[in-house]
């Protein structure tokens, strides 16, 4: 199963000296674009820029978390034409998802399947790191995270009982600041309702603080029920699958969003040619 993909992009560094080129191409300069990761569901696992020559950034980004969440389904009791799906119970949350999975429930031994059924997976937050810890901010700095999504299944009564309904609400988190730097964070609220990788802001009511920078990392809450389905026989696997791989399936057709993806950005950058070789996928 295909995972990752490894982007190379080479600069024909023209008049300038290549420490010049290496900062106008790496990540600080220029960034592996946000809206590319929200929309793909992707995450950069590692980006380096060497001198070479020539001058050559390396992204690689994994098209799914770093730890797959798993779910199970429960039926109402069975009746003559077989049963719907009554909830869904998370048994893993999984690590590092961009956007919610797609639920997929299989029909394999389904033979009197009339309706299939359907769920709506929904993230939390289950880790969050210390990414850069900036300087000059207060004790009376805090993070901010941009809210979840409205929504979900709250007046459904198809869910578990360990798993209420519950409206969306917005991950909480809190700081650690010693000497002005932001050296720690913790999860107050793991928040639930997010269907993105949510973004996280630190203010400090002084004005003194700057370059702090926290990453959150998202797990599968709970899944909805959606459709309970007609005619389940017997209780169906259910898969949690990546949304870049329900995009762009293995075997064919994933390199096609990356290539040439930063090209643009990176020669307005640098002021010089820049050359993508073919993504490789693994």
């Amino acid at each position: 199963m295909t995972t990752t993909a490894t982007l190379v992009y080479k600069c024909a560094q023209g008049g300038a000296a290549a420490t010049t080129i290496q900062a106008l191409m790496n990540a600080t300069a220029v960034p592996f674009p946000p809206a590319v990761l929200e929309a793909l569901g992707v995450r950069v696992t590692s980006d380096v820029t060497i001198l070479g020559p020539p001058v050559q950034r390396t992204v690689v980004v994994n098209f799914g978390p770093s730890v797959t969440a798993t779910a199970t389904a429960t039926l109402f009791e069975a009746g003559e034409s077989g049963s719907p799906i009554g909830h869904f119970t998370v048994t893993a949350a999984g690590a590092d998802y961009v956007l919610a999975p797609i639920v997929e429930i299989s029909s394999v031994g389904q033979t009197d399947l009339i309706t299939p059924a359907a769920g709506l997976a929904w993230l939390k937050a289950v880790g969050a790191t210390v990414a850069a810890g900036g300087a000059g901010y207060s004790a009376a700095s805090f993070a901010v995270v941009s809210p979840a999504s409205p929504g979900g299944n709250p007046t459904s009564l198809t869910q578990a009982p360990s798993a209420p309904p519950s409206q969306s609400r917005s991950v909480k988190l809190t700081l650690t600041i010693v000497a002005g730097v932001v050296t720690g964070v913790a999860i107050a609220d793991a928040g639930t309702g997010y269907q993105t990788l949510p973004q996280v802001t630190i203010i400090d009511p002084m004005g003194t603080g700057s370059g702090a920078k926290i990453n959150l990392s998202m797990g599968v809450d709970r899944i909805d029920v959606a459709r309970g389905g007609v005619g389940y026989q017997s209780v169906p696997a259910v898969t949690l699958v990546p949304a870049f791989k329900i995009m762009y399936p293995d075997g064919g057709g994933q390199a096609g969003p990356f290539a040439n993806l930063m090209t643009t950005a990176l020669a307005q950058s640098t002021l010089s040619p820049i050359v993508a070789s073919a993504p490789v996928i693994a």
